[in-house]
């Protein structure tokens, strides 16, 4: 959303300096006042004098902004979230497989970042709900990050959450929450705070079997 408002700031104050540098070249071409003291000659090199001045100048300025703008957009912090859900499988005698919601959180910028952790939202800005500790005890407990996970540009983390262990987590808070609340990855980073991204899941996605 920044990103465009930068843009669109950017384009209209080139449309405007190019207008101004229009309105000012029709200016100068106008005819001159018969009581000037100039001579045609000097006249004629006095206007493309004074055009080419302002066309130095709107060219200066608008490489200017594009030079500020190139500098700008590497510097800030790109971060891509989203869950899936699949299966691991697992080496335990009595279980094949375990069912498991999968959070991958990815650097898309050129600035490292460090994620100092996950959280869950359903719908409430102070509701963040910690799940670091879910897969404590499963075979996911080994894979899981640890935090704080520094992501240099392109590098990605996955996070593990037992669909069985996340259910029996969230039916605490489901009593005192709406079914159909959109559940919102919480990715923590160290230097620019929270970060939000929308998933289609909600909270029925999770406590229901």
């Amino acid at each position: 959303m920044k990103k465009k408002i930068l843009i669109t700031i950017i384009i209209t104050a080139t449309m405007v300096l190019i207008c101004l540098s229009v309105w000012t070249i029709l200016r100068l071409c106008q005819p001159a006042d018969p009581n000037t003291d100039f001579t045609a000659e000097s006249l004629r090199w006095t206007k493309i004098g004074a055009i080419g001045s302002w066309a130095g100048s709107v060219f200066g300025a608008v490489a200017l902004v594009m030079s500020i703008f190139a500098f700008w957009l590497p510097q800030k912090v790109k971060i891509d979230a989203n869950i899936t859900s699949g299966y691991g499988l697992s080496h335990i005698p009595e279980v094949n497989s375990i069912a498991v919601w999968i959070i991958t959180v990815k650097n898309a910028g050129i600035r490292p970042i460090t994620v100092d952790n996950i959280y869950l939202n359903f719908g409430e800005k102070e509701g963040d709900v910690f799940v670091g500790m879910i897969s404590e005890g499963t075979p996911f407990d080994s894979y899981m990050p640890k935090f704080p996970r520094r992501l240099n540009q392109g590098e990605a983390f996955n996070f593990y959450m037992p669909v069985e262990e996340l259910r029996e987590g969230l039916k605490s808070i489901s009593a005192n929450k709406s079914l159909d609340a959109n559940m919102r990855i919480v990715v923590d980073e160290v230097i620019t705070g929270k970060h939000y991204f929308k998933t289609e899941c909600t909270l029925r996605t999770f406590v229901t079997e």
